[in-house]
């Protein structure tokens, strides 16, 4: 018998929750303006990239909820938070590699992830519908796979891009300058474990999905927020 936090803390209210957090905070992005100059454009692109990934979220919630009277919903929903995830990962890698300035993506690589992980989705959403057997199974590692991939490569790239910035700042610095770019090395950590964490609870209980999204959703709060201040 469910009891009564279960009846008020659904996986639809979380979703709803995660819909409006996404909406919201990708509109504020977008309506913050940053002067058009040479210095300050790479950011003003990292500003919009945030925005796009979270109005992507918003969209992706939506459908989410769309599907809330199916059977095996809360299967469904797991399956698209790891697409939001998975997409996610590689578009907020992409803009804080990007904000680093150093050794950035190049656009054909960055396009490149995009649409293997769209792919990916498409494929994986898709198996939901098919009758249950290997074909699933095989869709699912294979999905986890492709994401584990992706998040190591954006770690690595991350990583260096990071190491070189450093090195640039105390080359034309005297002082230690490298706390300008040490609060991006510590969103990207906190992005990267809260994206890669899915995993953890598509393996727990089915009701337990309900509270990554809400956690997810405490995530783009966090780091809109971070983003908003070093805007300011």
């Amino acid at each position: 018998m469910p009891t009564l936090v279960d009846i008020i803390f659904n996986i639809e209210l979380s979703l709803i929750v995660g819909v409006i957090t996404s909406l919201i905070l990708g509109f504020l992005l977008l309506l913050i303006k940053v002067p058009t100059t040479e210095y300050s454009k790479k950011i003003a692109n990292t500003k919009n990239t945030i925005a796009v990934s979270f109005l992507i979220n918003s969209v992706l919630f939506f459908l989410t909820l769309r599907y809330s009277g199916i059977s095996e919903y809360e299967v469904f929903s797991s399956l698209m938070m790891f697409v939001i995830t998975a997409i996610s990962s590689v578009i907020l890698s992409y803009s804080l590699i990007t904000l680093l300035g150093a050794g950035a993506f190049d656009s054909d690589k960055f396009y490149l992830n995009v649409g293997a992980v769209a792919v990916m989705s498409w494929v994986l959403i898709k198996s939901f519908w098919w009758e249950s057997g290997w074909g699933r199974i095989v869709v699912m590692a294979v999905s986890i796979m492709i994401f584990l991939i992706q998040c190591s490569y954006h770690i690595f790239r991350f990583t260096r891009c990071y190491r070189k910035s450093v090195k640039q700042l105390e080359m034309y610095y005297d002082e230690e300058e490298d706390s300008k770019v040490r609060w991006i090395r510590f969103c990207y950590i906190i992005m990267m474990l809260t994206q890669m964490f899915i995993l953890v609870y598509m393996l727990l209980p089915r009701g337990m999905m309900k509270v990554y999204v809400l956690f997810y959703s405490l995530f783009m709060l966090y780091f809109a927020a971070n983003f908003i201040s070093f805007l300011g």
